[in-house]
């Protein structure tokens, strides 16, 4: 069912028994429990975020989104975790937290796929919902995307009003 929130309701237990656990034993004497809007802490990295139905899945077979009964209803949700060797990121899966260091991006509307993992971190979160992650050049040739080769760390340039010489 799509209004079904166990997985909100079940992250939501672990802060509360670790809450409840470092009362009960002590561990915070004189200090208050942190308050976070929305009752989480910000996360730590970007989130790609998209329908199960297109583009990569976790490398885990036992990860959550390849059980049958529950594929339905997950997404494919991954932490954008940037790594230093090559200024771009791996994906994490927010389920079971397996790593992906190889993969290609792509553009929804202008169909074309990148090797520069680098896009996912230039975007935000808005703009990142364009982009579609595949496992490979296969997938994303397979989905109707062409390659594009795009330069590291370059950027399309931004126009720019004319003046007057007035």
């Amino acid at each position: 069912d799509s209004r079904a929130v166990y997985f909100q309701q079940a992250a939501y237990g672990v802060p509360v028994r670790m809450a409840l656990i470092s009362l009960l034993l002590g561990l915070n004497k004189g200090k208050s429990l942190h308050r976070f809007e929305g009752g989480f802490d910000k996360q730590k990295y970007p989130l790609y975020d998209q329908p199960r139905h297109i583009g990569i899945h976790c490398i885990n077979r036992n990860c959550i989104v390849h059980e049958p009964m529950e594929a339905q209803y997950v997404r494919n949700r991954f932490q954008l975790v940037k790594t230093a060797a090559t200024e771009g990121c791996k994906l994490r899966c927010d389920y079971c937290e397996s790593d992906i260091e190889s993969f290609v991006v792509a553009h929804k509307k202008n169909k074309w796929f990148a090797k520069d993992a680098a896009l996912l971190l230039r975007e935000d979160e808005h703009n990142r919902r364009e982009l579609i992650v595949f496992a490979d050049d296969a997938d994303a040739r397979e989905a109707g995307f062409h390659f594009k080769r795009i330069s590291l760390g370059a950027r399309p340039p931004r126009r720019q009003g004319l003046k007057s010489s007035s």
